[in-house]
Parts: structure tokens; C-alpha cells; sequence
């Protein structure tokens, strides 16, 4: 876990999978990233359990979750990727839209 004056990173885990549905779901998400066709908690469960979760187990990176340190809510995920057809790791990042609007120094 890492903290910045307004935010905490951590770890994505199972108990985000609502937040997790609702980020794959976004605007920005599909506009930038493409519509994974996830569209329950169940399915978002599976995305963390299979792929996610996993991945931060066996490389020590992936995703991990931004929250809000003074309502706790989680605005976004930023976290470092090693993707297939890239020879480093690649820094991967989505915030919802009223974040972005917002402009949030985090």
C-alpha cells in the first residue's frame, strides 16, 4: 500500500468487484481500454480472482485501486502491466469521469 496526501493505493481485492464493475463499465474504460463485456458483480469476482489477483502474485505488479482517503471511495485504478506483445512492463492507468472533470491533484 502506498498513500499521497489525499489518496491510498492498494491492491485490488475480491471485496472491490462492485467498484471493479462499475470502472469496466465507465465511459472512459471503454472509450480508451474497449468493452471487456463484463456486466455483473459476478463476472467483475472473476476478473480479480482469475486475472488480477493472479497477476500480482506472480510478477508482484498489476492493478491496484485508488481510493479517496477522506470518503474512502475508490476513484480509479492505476498499475504496471506486463502485456504479450510489449518486451517492459507498461503503465496502465483509469480514473471515472468526474475525476478527470474534476482535476484532482492526487
Amino acid at each position: 500500500m502506498t498513500e499521497t496526501a489525499r489518496c491510498i493505493i492498494r491492491p485490488v481485492a475480491l471485496t472491490d468487484a462492485p467498484f471493479i464493475l462499475a470502472l469496466l463499465t465507465s465511459e472512459m474504460w471503454k472509450r480508451f481500454i474497449g468493452d471487456r463485456g463484463i456486466t455483473s458483480i459476478d463476472q467483475a469476482k472473476k476478473i480479480i480472482e482469475h486475472s488480477y489477483l493472479p497477476l500480482l502474485e506472480r510478477t508482484g505488479f498489476g492493478p491496484y485501486a485508488v481510493v479517496l482517503k477522506e470518503s474512502k471511495v475508490a476513484i480509479g485504478t492505476v498499475g504496471i502491466y506486463q502485456r504479450d506483445n510489449l518486451d517492459y512492463p507498461d503503465l496502465g492507468f483509469c480514473f471515472f469521469t468526474r475525476i478527470h472533470q474534476s482535476r484532482l491533484r492526487i
